[in-house]
């Protein structure tokens, strides 16, 4: 999806709550790198298996895709894509 000039990019990692752990999330800072290159950069508090979300809102509508990760296993897992109108 082309997403032209106006774009808006999340990216949030949470973790389910667990006991009486409660949720977590960590939400990560976004910058661009180059045309259409974003790195983001979150801490995770705690080991585990984490649920990451990527959001991209532009002109041309919006997506989402999520993955799954573990701080034991290289690598992340591919969950769901979502793509919206906005």
């Amino acid at each position: 999806m082309r997403m032209g000039r106006r774009k808006a990019m999340k990216a949030i990692a949470g973790i389910s709550a667990m006991g009486a752990m409660p949720y977590m999330e960590s939400r990560g800072q976004v910058s661009e790198r180059g045309a259409g290159v974003y790195v983001s950069r979150y801490g995770l508090a705690m080991g585990g298996e984490w649920d990451a979300r990527i959001a991209v809102t532009g002109r041309a509508g919006a997506a989402e895709a999520a993955y799954r990760l573990s701080t034991s296993v290289k690598g992340v897992a591919f969950d769901t894509l979502l793509i919206q109108d906005i």
